[in-house]
């Protein structure tokens, strides 16, 4: 058990870092905002995920042919100046075997390392950028056991937040406009602004930035003394 522990330590203390990473690139998410203020604008990057897992039966030598064939993508994709690495979640189990039985079911362990691999756009498409990616990715033979798996292919962003000012005021601007048609006589009240700048998918090259907030109106208490 020791050992586990220490190879579980290890894997999760060497986390390679490629040239270019950077924390403040977000990834687009392809869901709906509940929003009406939103800004639009040309995505930076193509992101394909990676997940790296390994069939070895062993705990020990499952985690150790992981973290050879992280290390391996990650230094493959140093070799270009134009990919970015951006380390993800790492999951350890420390269960014999590369899976196991539940009554009539089989499961997969969940020992797995993810990363996301990123390309600049800049200029070109994402079918060009994700084509090259996976391209990468299809010419590195992962040792042993392992296994690299492509998630779906997705757009990102560098510092959304410093489109946090604009989104501010474009929210001001729309509530003001809001108590204008309605006369002045509605009190708006605005919660959520402290929320994180979220980043939307909206087509092949754009995403838009908005931030999840809320609106609710009630009739302005200065309104109601007047009328009495």
């Amino acid at each position: 058990m020791r050992d586990l522990f220490a190879a579980a330590v290890a894997l999760l203390g060497a986390a390679p870092v490629a040239a270019g990473m950077s924390s403040n690139l977000v990834i687009a998410f392809q869901g709906r905002p509940s929003v009406s203020v939103v800004l639009r604008q040309d995505a930076e990057f193509v992101a394909v995920p990676v997940s790296i897992s390994s069939e070895r039966k062993d705990p020990s030598e499952r985690f150790a042919e992981i973290q050879r064939a992280l290390q391996a993508l990650v230094d493959k994709a140093g070799s270009t100046s134009q990919v970015i690495v951006r380390q993800g979640p790492v999951s350890l189990s420390g269960r014999r075997g590369s899976s196991f039985s539940l009554g009539s079911s089989s499961y997969q362990a969940p020992s797995r390392a993810q990363l996301d691999l990123m390309m600049e756009l800049n200029g070109r498409s994402v079918f060009t950028c994700a084509s090259q990616i996976l391209q990468l990715v299809a010419d590195l033979k992962p040792p042993g056991e392992a296994r690299y798996e492509v998630g779906e292919v997705q757009l990102a962003l560098s510092d959304p937040e410093t489109r946090r000012p604009q989104l501010l005021q474009a929210i001001a601007a729309d509530v003001a406009r809001t108590r204008q048609l309605l006369g002045g006589a509605i009190k708006v009240i605005v919660s959520g602004l402290e929320s994180p700048v979220l980043v939307r998918q909206v087509s092949d090259r754009e995403v838009e930035l908005f931030i999840d907030y809320s609106v609710a109106m009630d009739l302005d208490p200065g309104t109601e003394a007047k009328k009495r």
